[in-house]
């Protein structure tokens, strides 16, 4: 789900209307929201019938969906200083590139200037009209159409086809079942058209994804897990979903 400047600006509105009391409030209630939840998690637990085995179970499956949101707070609060630290470096023109394109430095590119190594400034310009990011190894920005090509056919695709030289794709799934019909390629839900009874393939859905996913026999990602928005919807929703 992408926010926009409006939607921030309106609520930083709605904030000036509130007296400050109650903005404390808010804050305070943030910072005590763990201790309490887990107050009630304890009170439900000792005054509800439910097997010990299940408790076990449900709390385990807390602490995966605790670890996820406390990963995502990491990355925001990490990736808001390192783009903080990127504006000083353009600042000192340690960085010879405007703030986007500097965002499609990886880190090794990133440390090797700071380090004084020479650095095609131009290929970051390509990096944010076209290209490919993997994680296969090492981390790399693939440009040009031709080269983008061959590195998704043989970095990702081959990788995710069965062992016997069949063309089945394999993964792991997250909503069994069995489903066949038509492949949807969608990169943007926006633009997207998707008939009842199509596979919806794509890198991994949102909440502006879910009318194509209603739509959907079954869901294809390469991305996220057990507890993923693909995963949930698509139990919520019974639709086989495999991540490949």
């Amino acid at each position: 789900l992408q926010l926009s400047g409006k939607y921030f600006a309106e609520e930083l509105e709605e904030i000036k209307t509130k007296n400050r009391g109650a903005v404390l409030k808010e804050i305070r209630d943030l910072k005590t929201y763990e201790a309490e939840r887990s107050k009630k998690v304890k009170n439900i637990i000792k005054t509800s019938k439910i097997r010990k085995s299940v408790i076990e179970k449900l709390l385990w499956l807390g602490k995966i969906g605790w670890m996820q949101d406390h990963r995502k707070k990491a990355n925001l609060v990490a990736n808001f200083h390192l783009n903080e630290f990127l504006k000083v470096a353009i600042k000192k023109k340690i960085i010879r590139a405007t703030f986007l394109d500097a965002q499609f430095l990886t880190g090794d590119e990133f440390l090797g200037i700071l380090h004084g190594e020479r650095f095609d400034w131009r290929e970051l310009g390509k990096r944010r009209t076209k290209s490919v990011y993997g994680l296969i190894g090492h981390d790399e920005f693939v440009t040009g159409d031709k080269k983008i090509i061959k590195f998704v056919e043989e970095e990702i695709l081959q990788k995710s086809l069965a062992s016997d030289g069949s063309n089945k794709v394999v993964g792991f799934p997250a909503s069994g079942g069995i489903a066949s019909g038509k492949v949807r390629i969608v990169y943007d839900p926006k633009d997207a058209s998707m008939k009842k009874g199509e596979i919806l393939v794509t890198f991994m859905t949102r909440p502006d994804f879910l009318p194509l996913m209603k739509k959907a026999i079954a869901i294809v990602t390469n991305e996220g897990g057990v507890i993923s928005h693909a995963a949930i919807v698509s139990r919520e929703l019974q639709k086989t979903q495999l991540r490949y």
